[in-house]
């Protein structure tokens, strides 16, 4: 298993491209409950920022009950998606509580200078996080933002007191290409192309499109991963043999899931469209 940060998940392209990651390796992610708690959040924060911008109806014009019930339908929709959808996707994520004595004994070890001095230890949500995700025996965390965690000395402590190997801690291209090593580059490709694949009969234009959409909106994420699917896409011998092979692979059980979760957050959003105007 592998922990993600809440940017990870909470943003539609990083969260596709590490769930096909998960179904490339049969290894979960490790839905860390502040993790799950912030990625509603940061879901409802954007839609109702995209819902505000897009909406022709000036604010002062809105009536109080329609707000309050478009919040109310939003909130809804995304409490069900975390809750429930993320949960649901078996050998995708893995959502548990956490042994509240072993996330104090954890808690009490981990050296306070490992953090980022100037936010209160105690309200350090990258240290809660980084808490949940030893107390339940996960090792590896994938971060794009936890900005408050020296990495170097949260991995040299992670190497003394469990003797690992590997580091503990890892930003998001870093820890791709350390998963995969000389297969980096062809298992970035078949992810995106597996992530980006439609069941019904496209043409290769299309297909391209797709990929292209998904390359653009992994880049502010994952650069390097970004950067590698583009040049396999273009320049390898092995491209056409690996659409080939997608076709197959989205039949099998764990990337069937992995690619449902996002087809669960449409209809999540076409629901409370539904029932309210404000999408």
């Amino acid at each position: 298993m592998f922990t993600v940060d809440t940017n990870l998940i909470a943003f539609v392209t990083p969260r596709r491209f590490l769930m096909g990651m998960a179904a490339y390796l049969s290894d979960p992610i490790f839905l860390a409950p502040t993790v799950a708690s912030e990625t509603k959040r940061r879901i409802l924060e954007s839609t109702m920022d995209y819902i505000v911008g897009k909406d022709a109806t000036p604010q002062g014009d809105m009536s109080v009950e329609y707000i309050e019930q478009c919040g109310k339908l939003v909130q809804y929709a995304v409490d069900l998606f975390v809750d429930k959808d993320l949960p649901a996707a078996k050998g995708i994520f893995i959502s548990q509580d956490v042994n509240i004595y072993r996330a104090a004994v954890v808690r009490k070890q981990i050296p306070d200078e490992i953090f980022t001095i100037g936010i209160p230890i105690r309200e350090n949500r990258d240290k809660r996080i980084a808490v949940e995700t030893i107390a339940s025996d996960v090792y590896s965390m994938v971060t794009s933002n936890m900005g408050s965690i020296n990495h170097t000395l949260f991995n040299e402590w992670g190497r003394e007191k469990y003797g690992l190997n590997q580091n503990f801690i890892y930003t998001p291209d870093a820890f791709v290409q350390n998963t995969f090593g000389h297969k980096f580059r062809e298992a970035a490709h078949q992810i995106a192309i597996n992530m980006t694949l439609s069941h019904r009969m496209r043409s290769d234009a299309e297909n391209r499109r797709s990929l292209d959409n998904f390359i653009k909106n992994l880049k502010p994420w994952m650069p390097s991963c970004s950067n590698v699917i583009d040049l396999e896409e273009r320049d390898s011998p092995s491209r056409n043999l690996r659409w080939e092979h997608g076709q197959e692979l989205i039949k099998e059980e764990l990337w069937a899931t992995a690619r449902a979760v996002e087809d669960k957050r449409e209809g999540r959003k076409s629901s409370a469209s539904e029932a309210n105007s404000c999408f």
